[in-house]
Order: structure tokens, then sequence, then C-alpha cells
């Protein structure tokens, strides 16, 4: 007696049968598309939607890249930049030396730094906290969304071969169904009654083998269709997710204006947007330095000069505008107010938190 051989199980996608037959129908739809009229493409399941949600998320992605790139630079950038101005800062003024009554030549004045009296430690704050910002409100979004999307595609490729398998089971099915009608008339052309037994027997295997192909074929049919709604709701929360960008684009620009806003009055000597005594003394040598010499015409310095028209002219440093009238905080509060998918949502948010009023960058 021979042993027999172990049957392989009903929903297995193993051996060489089912790659056979799988790679077989990959090969006619990859086929049609090229030779419709050569390829039978009514057991071709259609996912023309899911190709143009998978094609836009795409372009989505190698922009969402582009920015990344060029944010991580512009970070990379403002790091090398500030560290450079507090070495320059840190460095020794140069003095003017002339000789002295001993007949020597010495230094003229006191020996001073570059930055005489800037504080470091808030330069090093800023490029710190900027550096921060930029990374957790900016660039961890879009990485968040980026491996949300890797994930998505996967599932995209497992989606796809599914669709593989119930269209190679349908064509099986179809294939089984035409030889059981040429079994049944087989049957009828038989002369003997030895040949009609013989027909009849393989009408029978036929007709078992369709049985059990139709319900794999239903199995393979339910579980696409409950993996293809599954897929679909992921990548379509993650489009609508995508709208986030524009915000965090708009984070960036204000960690940007902020950072630097806060380095000018670090350099400059102001403290809470208020001029401080250097620049009193700026505005009021630029006061005298506009104002008309003696023997000149009022109306020619006039003209030249737009400092006179308004004496009191000066460079207003303060942070303009209040907290609540951040343009990052206006954008999120317009796209706060969409749904967005709860898969998307829970891998990466859709709010950008701003540094405390207290920060240096505020």
């Amino acid at each position: 007696m021979t042993a027999a051989t172990p049957s392989t199980p009903a929903g297995s996608k193993t051996g060489i049968g089912p790659f056979w037959r799988r790679l077989r129908e990959k090969q006619r739809q990859a086929m049609a598309k090229y030779f419709p009229s050569m390829v039978d493409t009514t057991f071709t399941t259609p996912k023309s939607r899911q190709e143009f949600m998978e094609e836009e998320a795409r372009q989505f992605a190698s922009n969402i890249r582009l920015m990344e790139k060029d944010i991580r630079g512009l970070k990379l950038a403002d790091e090398t930049f500030m560290a450079t101005c507090q070495q320059v800062l840190g460095s020794d003024l140069p003095r003017v030396y002339d000789f002295g009554e001993d007949g020597h030549v010495h230094a003229v004045g006191a020996l001073d730094t570059i930055g005489r009296g800037t504080k470091m430690e808030d330069l090093q704050k800023v490029q710190i906290e900027l550096s921060q910002g930029l990374e957790q409100d900016v660039l961890t979004p879009m990485k968040q969304w980026l491996f949300a999307w890797s994930t998505v595609q996967d599932r995209l490729k497992e989606l796809e071969d599914m669709r593989i398998e119930v269209d190679s089971r349908k064509r099986q099915v179809f294939a089984l169904r035409q030889d059981e009608g040429k079994h049944k008339e087989a049957i009828d052309r038989a002369k003997s009654e030895r040949a009609r037994k013989d027909k009849t027997k393989k009408l029978e295997d036929t007709w078992r083998k369709q049985q059990r192909k139709d319900a794999k074929l239903a199995s393979a049919t339910a579980t696409y269709q409950s993996l293809e709604s599954e897929v679909l709701e992921e990548l379509a929360g993650l489009i609508r997710d995508a709208v986030c960008l524009k915000s965090y684009l708009a984070a960036c620009t204000e960690f940007q204006r902020e950072a630097y806003q806060s380095l000018t009055h670090c350099l400059l000597g102001t403290h809470n947007g208020g001029p401080s005594q250097q620049d009193s003394d700026r505005s009021h040598s630029l006061d005298r330095s506009s104002s008309p010499p003696r023997g000149g015409t009022g109306a020619s310095s006039s003209s030249d000069n737009p400092f006179l028209k308004d004496k009191n002219v000066r460079v207003d440093l303060s942070v303009m505008g209040t907290r609540e009238d951040s343009p990052v905080k206006a954008t999120v509060r317009a796209t706060s107010g969409r749904s967005m998918n709860t898969s998307g949502h829970s891998l990466y948010g859709d709010d950008i938190k701003l540094p405390s009023p207290e920060s240096p960058t505020r």
C-alpha cells in the first residue's frame, strides 16, 4: 500500500499549485494593460479607486520628503549660524594702539568682547528651543505621516495579493463550470453504457471539485472585501490628515521668526519688546544726525532725509501680535474643526504646540 499524500488545506496559499495559479493571473492582467484584446478581463476585480488614492498619496509623500529634507537643512543652518554667533561674540574686539606719554605703544581703551555684555546663555537657550521646536512640532509629525504611509503601503501590497487570489479563483471556477458543461455533452454523446458511466464519474468529480472551489472563492471574496474596506479607510484617513502639512510649515516659519526676533533682543539688549538705554542712545544720535546742518536749507534736507518727517521713528523689536494672533494657532484652529481619521490621528495628532510665553523664542 502506498502512503496517503497529505492534502493541502482548503484555505492554504502555499505550494506550487497556488503559486503558479497566482503567477499566471498576474501575467494575464499585466498583459491586458498592453494587449487588452488578447486577454479576457471579465474576471479582473476593478481597483480604480485604490489606484487613484495611492498615486496621489505617493506624490504627496515625495513632496513631504522634500520639505523634510529642506527643513532639516534649515535647522542645521540655524544651529551652525547661532553657534558661530556665540563664538564670534565671545571673541575680543580689536583695539586702537597709540604712543603713550612714556613713548611706548599702548592700547587705547580697555579690552572688550564683540558681544559687549551679551548673555551667551540666552543665545544658547534660543538655539536649543528653536531646534527642539522644529524637531518636535514640525519634523516629528512629518516622519510619523511617512511611517503611517509605509504601513499603509504594506497593507496595499497585501490587498493586491488578495485581489489576485480572488481573480485567479474566479477564473478557476469558471473553467470548472465549462468542464462540467463539456462532460454533460459527452454523456449525451456516449454510445455505450460503459462510456456513459465513465463520463458520469468524471462529471461527478468535476462537480465536487467545483463545489470546493466555489467555497474557497466565497471565502477569499469575503476576506478581500473586508480587507479592502479596512485598507481604503486607512488610506483615506491618511490623505485627510495630509492637510496638516500647511500648519506644520506655518509652525516652521513661526519658530524661525520668533527665534531670530529673540536673537535680535539678545544682541541689542532689549527686553520684553521695550528699548533699553542703548536703544534710546541710538535713537537720540539718529535724531541729531538727521537734523539739518546749519547754513543749509531745511527744504532740501527734509526731502533727502525721511526721518525728519517724524523725529520719533525707531525700530520696534517687540513681538508682533499676541499669542492669540499667532498665524500658526489661527491655522490650527481652522483645521481642527475638520474631522480626522481615528487611526491616522492616533499616530501623530493635529495640534502644533508653540513654546510658552516666557520662552526666549516667544
